[in-house]
């Protein structure tokens, strides 16, 4: 059974092991509740990970019963305005495909991605990749 930080842990984990793998240029990915990215000095594209807890249920009738937590990995590439999307494309299949579908960070296991074209912020343009995601807790 698994708890909200032993899944924030094994999703940076792996996004930590894919951007080790990116070379294209030095890639800088923001987490939740974590600034890393000044808008105003930054070049490239960069990748923001969120992860948002939406929904939840009883799995058994047991006298210690389990609960399904579900949410959403929302991986975002942001490119700056008018730069096109090809940047954002690449970075977002360089890491999804890896992430949804998968059993693979465990206690984590996800759906297929959904994609979704984010609002302009502050002169940058984020693309995402949306994966659902479940896990069991006894919490």
């Amino acid at each position: 059974m698994a708890t909200r930080e032993q899944v924030r842990t094994a999703i940076t984990t792996k996004v930590n092991a894919l951007k080790a793998t990116w070379v294209a240029y030095p890639l800088v990915v923001e987490y939740d509740n974590r600034t890393l990215v000044n808008l105003a000095t930054q070049q490239n594209p960069y990748l923001k990970v969120s992860i948002m807890y939406m929904d939840g249920y009883q799995v058994d009738m047991s006298p210690t019963p389990n609960h399904r937590v579900i949410g959403t990995i929302i991986i975002e590439a942001f490119t700056k305005e008018g730069g096109g999307s090809k940047m954002a494309n690449d970075l977002l299949q360089h890491f999804y495909p890896a992430m949804h579908m998968t059993d693979s960070m465990p206690p984590v296991r996800t759906y297929a991605a959904q994609f979704k074209t984010g609002r302009l912020f502050d002169g940058w343009q984020p693309e995402a990749a949306v994966i659902p995601f479940w896990f069991d807790s006894n919490a």
